[in-house]
């Protein structure tokens, strides 16, 4: 599945997910630190470059046509580098959905994260629930809460495509 965003909209879109992260890591109400020159993933995830990044930044052309990212995962480069615009796609329609919520209703995402108590109970009901019936936000909050809360953050599916991580004891 492949997002394509006009450069303005890819901006802001930008802007917004990285509000959203930093609130969500810092798990406060929402604050914005000057022009948010930091800005980390929004989830942790297999193949994540977080730990790269100084490797890979300098390696980057200074110039480059058009910023594309297939596998976007967390998008850790994407978010460090916070390019003017750009393509960014990835096979997990769960993930997409992530994405396109937090850039259209970041708030929306923000108020259904704050429903979620962490813990045992919640987690295994919240797990139980199939993310393509509920509405958009609510599902990305749902894709944002096991990631945050399960198992050294490893998103994982059975063969129904259904998420399949557990809590950690």
């Amino acid at each position: 599945m492949v997002i394509k965003w006009p450069l303005p909209l890819l901006a802001a879109a930008s802007k917004q997910i990285c509000r959203w992260s930093n609130a969500v890591l810092a798990q406060e109400e929402l604050f914005v630190q000057g022009d948010l020159q930091e800005c980390r993933p929004l989830l942790k995830w297999a193949g994540g470059k977080t730990q790269l990044l100084g490797e890979i930044i300098p390696k980057m052309p200074k110039k480059y046509g058009r910023y594309i990212e297939p596998f976007f995962g967390g998008g850790a480069l994407f978010f460090a580098v916070r390019p003017a615009g750009g393509v960014i796609a990835d096979s997990n329609p769960e993930l997409i959905n992530l994405y396109r919520s937090v850039a259209s209703d970041v708030d929306g995402v923000l108020t259904q994260l704050r429903l979620y108590q962490n813990n045992e109970e919640v987690f295994y009901a919240v797990r139980a629930q199939d993310w393509t019936k509920l509405p958009s936000t609510e599902a990305a909050a749902r894709t944002v809460f096991l990631n945050r809360t399960c198992f050294n953050g490893l998103y994982r599916v059975n063969k129904k495509g259904q998420f399949n991580g557990n809590r950690p004891n």
